[in-house]
């Protein structure tokens, strides 16, 4: 176990050494990624008794701009662009005294935001982050139901666009292979729940 321990430390402090060597050459980086997004149960639990799973998809590409050190840097700043849809359909209820509702619903975001992230061992091949970011975006939201109400069936639809605010938490661990890339696995909140996995191109 000692053994074990001490190889795993002298491994982190030589890839420090090595990314500090190269790090200094690297000032932006280009990312691409791609993941699922969607509303835990925990959430939803309080507030409805009967509902379908909220789940979608994102596709999502960002500027990096790394500080003084390169990527030694204890921070990066980005600028994100970011496409998604979340999708749900079955049968909702409110409470038991509610009427059930069979109805299904999209809600398609475009989103920009700008922030930063905090490299907690910026010289380090595995380094976790948290970072914070704000922006505007656009929401399309659709939704359509069927429902009882006295014997009698009505239907109803609904469609609302607008801008939105962006409200970005992201948390993740970034991997430092070589050869002028970055792999990231990514969780946290933007507008929505998600995680991803992506690839940066380091300029």
């Amino acid at each position: 176990m000692g053994r074990t321990l001490a190889a795993g430390i002298l491994l982190l402090c030589l890839s420090a050494l090595l990314v500090g060597e190269t790090a200094r050459k690297r000032g932006y980086g280009i990312s691409l990624n791609y993941g699922s997004f969607g509303v835990p149960e925990y959430l939803l639990d309080p507030f409805l008794l009967t509902y379908p799973a909220v789940r979608g998809e994102g596709f999502g590409i960002s500027v990096k701009k790394y500080g003084r050190e390169g990527l030694a840097s204890p921070y990066t700043t980005f600028y994100s662009l970011r496409v998604s849809e979340v999708t749900s359909g079955g049968l909702w209820r409110v409470d038991e005294e509610d009427y059930l509702v069979k109805g299904d619903f999209t809600l398609r975001q475009v989103l920009f935001s700008y922030g930063v992230h905090l490299n907690f061992f910026p010289r380090a091949f595995l380094s976790p982050y948290l970072g914070v970011g704000v922006g505007l975006g656009v929401g399309d939201l659709s939704a359509k139901g069927i429902y009882r109400d006295g014997g009698e069936e009505h239907q109803d639809s609904y469609r609302y666009k607008s801008v939105v605010p962006v409200i970005k938490v992201p948390l993740g661990l970034t991997l430092r292979p070589g050869g002028g890339v970055e792999v990231e696995v990514e969780g946290g909140f933007e507008n929505a729940f998600y995680l991803s996995a992506g690839m940066t191109i380091l300029l």
